[in-house]
């Protein structure tokens, strides 16, 4: 019985499977006297053996060969099903900023930066981090400037609809760079926590 549940353990590998597949299937198959070679005295007292293991090689390859076709079907499919539901991700957050959030992105797009010095314990940082609207860089870094980088199909999606998300009022204030700047640097600086 231990002989059994160690073949099959080796037939788990599918490179072992084509090893027994080749070297069963030339047991079985190839004219070794026609070869003028002798045939191995082993190969008529196992014949019924070596059988087995040359069909159940076969069907391990053939498992292994449809499971690689499918899943090399169905790639192109889940790549783009996980971009969708990305891009979903996406817009949900980007509808789900509030003026604070949406200024410090929006002045990083106008800024060209996709990275932010910012306090680490900030509401507003926290609330990006927790939104997935900005993720923190490794590294050595402090509470008070901690480095921050927004997801590329954020900022392209802040920098085309952001400025048209603000509210018109706010936008259309005659401080509206003031306001902006002001909103920014209370949602950076770790002393403007209260």
């Amino acid at each position: 019985m231990e002989f059994i549940t160690q073949f099959f353990q080796a037939l788990k590998s599918p490179k072992t499977a084509l090893v027994l597949f080749l070297f069963s299937g030339a047991l079985l198959f190839i004219p070794i006297d026609r070869l003028g070679l002798k045939q191995p005295e082993f190969t008529d007292a196992y014949q019924t053996q070596i059988l087995l293991v040359f069909f159940l090689s076969s069907a391990v390859l053939i498992l292994e060969m449809a499971i690689w076709t499918v899943s090399t079907i169905s790639a192109p499919f889940q790549r783009r099903a996980r971009e969708k539901a990305y891009q979903e991700n996406i817009e949900k957050t980007f509808y789900s900023l509030n003026l604070d959030e949406l200024c410090v992105l929006w002045a990083m797009t106008q800024g060209g930066s996709k990275t932010i010095k910012a306090s680490y314990d900030n509401h507003v940082m926290v609330s990006l981090r927790q939104k997935n609207a900005l993720g923190l860089m490794t590294g050595f870094q402090s509470l008070h400037e901690a480095h921050h980088y927004m997801p590329d199909a954020l900022f392209e999606l802040v920098a085309e609809r952001g400025y048209e998300r603000m509210p018109a009022e706010f936008r259309n204030s005659v401080r509206f760079e003031d306001e902006v700047r002001e909103r920014v640097h209370r949602s950076i600086d770790w002393r403007t926590w209260g």
